[in-house]
């Protein structure tokens, strides 16, 4: 028997064959629930890359044209779209996934519900990797965001980004850290170290307020609201992204400064160094992919273009297709 327990939402920017693919990869991993998925399509019209409004699989709603007025306008334009979206959802639980983040699990949809119930909890789902180091961090992000309706009220959802002066409320915790390193910095030269070449660096940690901010910044402190995340694989010593973490100084640095000044995340299991390779699966991070771990397992995946721009629209739908096949055993075309 079909039922739909659980919203779809996605946001598509030329991303027709993502969402094809991903649509029929989630109804073969979900045999019990009828997938109700909404889409909204930011893709200019006229483009090849575009659903149509009257697709079988998607209920698709016009989308905006891109206003280079707005603050990030990029992410301003992904998060209205998420908003419109959220109009939509009649169901208890929805999912705001990124077109290119494919989940793998079996039967995600009855998983990750059950848990959810079973731990109060509110939010569940990916973080932002951690080599973006000016993201937000110990909250999911929207590439792969499950909420429960009947513990957040969802007029109080907002997916447009920050404001532009959000970055003020770091500006004090900025000057401290300034003033520490240029005390460490004249201290550091009998040990031969240069401390200070990190400050412009270390003051962005976390202070980027993107998509999805504005409910990272209104629930993570709550006491009364309880998330989770996957767990992202990263391993810091092979990433290209944050280079500065090879130097001893900052070795150092990363010790004696809090969380909110570190490259690397410090809270205990956050994140995974044992990917899907490790699992004796194929490795999805070589091609500059994310990968996301859920009770030792691989959850998914997150496909960066702009990680792998020698890789044509075609090229990159057939690794994902083959890299799903080896993780899950079922064929998709």
């Amino acid at each position: 028997m079909y039922e739909s327990s659980l919203t779809i939402c996605s946001v598509s920017f030329h991303s027709k064959k993502h969402l094809e693919l991903n649509w029929e990869l989630t109804t073969l991993l979900n045999h019990s629930h009828k997938i109700a998925w909404l889409v909204v399509e930011n893709t200019p019209p006229g483009s090849l890359d575009a659903l149509n409004l009257s697709s079988d699989h998607f209920h698709v709603l016009n989308g905006y044209e891109k206003d280079a007025n707005k603050w990030a306008p990029a992410s301003y334009h992904h998060g209205a779209a998420l908003n419109k979206a959220i109009k939509f959802v009649d169901t208890r639980f929805l999912v705001f996934l990124d077109p290119d983040f494919y989940i793998v699990r079996q039967k995600w949809i009855d998983d990750v519900i059950r848990y959810m119930k079973a731990n109060d909890l509110a939010f569940f789902g990916a973080p932002w990797h951690p080599q973006w180091i000016r993201k937000y961090r110990y909250f999911p992000c929207v590439h792969c965001l499950f909420i429960d309706l009947e513990r957040i009220n969802i007029g109080t959802l907002d997916f447009r980004p920050g404001e532009q002066n959000d970055k003020e409320e770091h500006r004090l915790q900025s000057q401290i850290l300034q003033y520490f390193l240029l005390a460490l910095t004249r201290c550091s030269v009998r040990l031969g170290f240069r401390f200070a070449d990190d400050l412009k660096h270390r003051i962005q940690v976390g202070t980027q307020p993107d998509t999805g901010y504005r409910i990272y910044r209104r629930y993570h402190w709550s006491s009364r609201i309880r998330f989770e995340c996957l767990q992202p694989v990263y391993r810091p010593s092979s990433e290209d992204s944050v280079q500065v973490f090879q130097r001893a100084s900052n070795r150092i640095l990363n010790k004696l400064l809090p969380d909110r000044f570190s490259y690397l995340p410090k809270r205990p299991e956050y994140y995974t160094r044992n990917g899907f390779r490790e699992r004796g699966y194929v490795d999805a991070t070589m091609y500059g992919w994310e990968e996301f771990i859920w009770k030792g397992a691989p959850f998914g995946f997150h496909i960066r273009s702009f990680r792998q721009s020698d890789l044509t629209s075609k090229e990159q739908i057939a690794l994902a297709e083959r890299i799903i096949t080896n993780l899950t055993d079922i064929k998709v075309s």
